[in-house]
């Protein structure tokens, strides 16, 4: 049953992440990367939330299941397992939009 939900997680790529941001404030963006990860850059207003975190924080910063989220990380591998576990948790509207390391916008470091 893990790999149908796996399978079933939409996916953008950051340039496409990146034209829905810049034309909604509406989209939660979530960095499921480790503290270090997070501090060394980070998409802006992006949440973090290391991906081992998520099954005891998750509905308290995203407390609308069907709100729109985008999820990343480092490369998209942990960013699948978050939106495979976020769909299974009964959260509709799923994006995994990869790894950071395609980003092309702004980043912030640091704690924001």
């Amino acid at each position: 049953m893990r790999h149908l939900f796996e399978n079933r997680c939409k996916t953008l790529t950051m340039e496409e992440a990146q034209k829905q941001l810049e034309m909604s404030k509406e989209i939660f963006v979530l960095d499921v990367r480790t503290r270090n990860e997070y501090e060394s850059g980070h998409i802006p207003d992006s949440i973090h939330l290391p991906l081992h975190l998520l099954p005891v924080s998750l509905e308290q910063y995203v407390k609308d299941k069907q709100a729109k989220v985008f999820v990343y990380c480092r490369s998209g591998n942990r960013s699948q397992q978050a939106c495979a576990f976020m769909m299974r948790q009964g959260y509709t509207d799923v994006t995994n939009i990869g790894g950071i390391i395609s980003w092309q916008g702004s980043v912030i470091k640091g704690v924001s």
